[in-house]
């Protein structure tokens, strides 16, 4: 979980900032890349709330 959110991290810049020149432009399997990243974070986010909900109902 932690790796996968510094890599998201780390690609935030560089899939999000607009850029001017043609040739230094994101490719679309970066962008794919990154929104997989993200999907897979939220997705590891809400087992986390899931998982600590059920144990703070338990205590």
């Amino acid at each position: 979980m932690v790796v996968a959110g510094c890599w998201g991290a780390s690609m935030s810049p560089v899939a999000l900032l607009p850029v001017a020149d043609p040739a230094e432009r994101v490719t679309v399997l970066t962008r794919l890349s990154y929104a997989g990243d993200m999907i897979t974070g939220f997705l590891l986010a809400a087992c986390a709330v899931v998982v600590l909900r059920r144990r703070g109902a338990g205590a």
